[in-house]
């Protein structure tokens, strides 16, 4: 990422994107809720985690390119 804003920066400024703003720790919380729920078949359960990792990868990605400097 270059600006010549920034203050003391002549070169470029290095974007590094972590595990954490890319949803990955979500995606473990809400797929663990969705194994712990009673009642529900196992086909169901998963295919239920393989949507929901989708939708919350896509979010996430979505959020990080609409608030790119």
């Amino acid at each position: 990422m270059h600006n010549d804003i920034f203050p003391g920066f002549t070169d470029t400024v290095a974007l590094y994107v972590s595990d954490e703003c890319a949803g990955i720790h979500e995606i473990l919380f809400m797929s663990t809720l969705i194994l712990l729920t009673p009642n529900i078949s196992k086909n169901i359960k998963l295919y239920s985690i393989a949507i929901m990792s989708v939708v919350i990868f896509c979010l996430n990605m979505g959020r990080l390119l609409l608030l790119y400097p």
